[in-house]
């Protein structure tokens, strides 16, 4: 999915509209999130922020194989961790894994991808966060985080199912937004989702109606 001369003059304020429709065409496959990730980051120098997930569920996704950082420090030529959770960075130690860091302790290095996975619709303030982001030293930023309009969202009728760490939900134009709020310039971005071995009817329908995919992923980078 990239935006159009119209959209992005919405996205960088040169034009306003009250009702703008973002008109979101057919994708032609379900692009799985992980799968992507490993994809961006075969072979290259990583900083992954907010690489702890949750304290609680570290030892239980390495032993089901699902823990994205050990998922990509297999396929990337270097991975850096970095996380501001300090029990989470001493869990992650203690199993093993030793280039992780607090904010404080990150060493100056150079990285050809730095990776959000999943960690905005965490972040109080989102835009100061991705503008601070700037400090580092690396030449594209990819993001994933839920999609506000996936299908699951829209089968909610009588009450809200939610992660309680959550601050927001993201839209495919609001995700612009912020990025492009924040000096960078949206390359790419495309719908996740995970496809069904089985249902064949949901894969087409994922496909034609991508809006209703689980996730959102955005590749970007620093305005030159």
């Amino acid at each position: 999915m990239i935006f159009n001369t119209e959209a992005m003059a919405y996205l960088c304020g040169r034009r306003f509209s009250n009702g703008f429709f973002l008109k979101i065409v057919q994708q032609c496959q379900i692009y799985e999130r992980i799968s992507i990730l490993k994809k961006i980051s075969k072979g290259k120098a990583v900083l992954h922020f907010g690489c702890c997930d949750h304290v609680e569920i570290i030892h239980e996704k390495i032993i089901k194989g699902r823990y994205l950082h050990k998922i990509l420090e297999e396929v990337s030529q270097k991975i850096t961790g970095v996380d501001i959770s300090k029990e989470g960075i001493l869990t992650m130690r203690s199993v093993g894994f030793e280039n992780v860091y607090l904010p404080s302790e990150l060493p100056k290095n150079k990285y050809d991808i730095l990776i959000l996975p999943d960690v905005i619709e965490h972040v109080s303030d989102v835009q100061m966060f991705l503008t601070d982001l700037h400090q580092y030293d690396f030449q594209q930023i990819v993001i994933t985080t839920p999609n506000a309009y996936r299908l699951s969202n829209r089968m909610q009728y009588c009450g809200e199912c939610v992660n309680t760490d959550h601050r927001y939900w993201f839209s495919p134009f609001t995700l612009a937004k912020v990025l492009v709020n924040a000096g960078f310039e949206l390359e790419r971005m495309m719908f996740t989702d995970t496809p069904s071995r089985l249902n064949f009817i949901r894969n087409l329908f994922l496909k034609k109606f991508p809006l209703l995919q689980d996730g959102l992923l955005a590749i970007a980078r620093k305005k030159a």
